[in-house]
């Protein structure tokens, strides 16, 4: 297998090098295309997953409290970011309470296993149940909250956050019960270098789960207004007495209410010069 000939350090410095492409994508996708909320910060997610694998890939070269604590920390907080932006996305309440608590958390834990009771294994574990935590929530919004925006679910989105979320969670139960050796990531075996071949995968498929989700509600969005441009260019059902007009829905509305409910034009309302000597001439004498 080719990752045997792959060691850790280089593994994370690819990963790292795809989240700044993946950061780079989506940037480009801002300047070219109209973005629904949440775009930007899974950009700035993308590139906070790069930052933290950075800081990883300098374990041993630079102090530990950067190495170890701020880059997994960095890590969990890309996940949180990319959920938050899937919050904004379909419209769903963010809990930041929840959020920063997760992050006070696992930086809290890290530092304990560092330097109070040094531990790797237990250091894996913090980091893949912040991970699995977050990746499961992730996929709750997106099964939750796409149908409503997109008119359907994100069946790439769905499914890699429920293999992340799967992952993190094997590996932290596995971490538990056959541990890596020693005390540093650098060192550790075919599973841990198994996991980053697994996010740097996983990384692509959600960047593309993202940006095709972001096609996908626009391409809705374009549809209603064109059935919208139809219904104002069609037939319309009009009282000849009160003069309101029928909706699709059986309603009758007023032909201020319908335009502005089926168009962006606002009325002001004023006096046609015909009107305003039948009912003001008065005024005009």
């Amino acid at each position: 297998m080719i990752i045997t000939y792959l060691d850790m350090r280089t593994l994370i410095t690819m990963t790292g090098a795809q989240g700044a492409f993946i950061a780079a994508s989506l940037v480009y996708l801002v300047r070219v295309q109209k973005v629904y909320p949440g775009i930007v910060t899974w950009a700035v997610g993308s590139l906070a997953g790069c930052a933290g694998l950075s800081l990883l890939g300098l374990q041993g070269v630079i102090p530990d409290v950067f190495g170890v604590v701020v880059a997994n920390v960095v890590g969990v907080g890309a996940y949180v970011l990319l959920m938050r932006g899937l919050s904004s996305f379909t419209g769903r309440p963010q809990k930041t309470w929840l959020d920063a608590g997760t992050l006070a958390v696992a930086a809290g834990a890290l530092s304990l296993f560092l330097w109070a009771w040094p531990d790797l294994n237990a250091r894996i574990i913090t980091y893949s149940a912040a991970v699995a935590f977050v990746a499961w929530r992730s996929f709750a919004t997106v099964i939750r909250g796409f149908p409503s925006v997109v008119g359907r679910r994100s069946s790439i989105l769905g499914a890699t956050y429920a293999v992340v979320a799967s992952w993190f969670t094997l590996r932290g139960v596995l971490a538990l019960f056959a541990g890596e050796p020693g005390q540093s990531l650098m060192t550790a075996g075919i599973l841990q270098r198994l996991t980053v071949l697994a996010a740097f995968s996983t990384n692509f498929l959600l960047a593309s789960g993202l940006i095709i989700a972001n096609s996908q509600r626009l391409q809705k969005d374009l549809a209603a207004a064109r059935q919208e441009v139809k219904t104002l260019s069609g037939l319309l059902p009009i009282c000849s007495h009160c003069k309101k007009i029928r909706d699709p829905t059986g309603a009758w509305l007023p032909v201020e209410a319908y335009v502005g409910r089926h168009s962006e034009a606002l009325f002001s309302h004023t006096v046609c010069p015909q009107c305003m000597k039948v009912h003001y001439g008065e005024l005009e004498e």
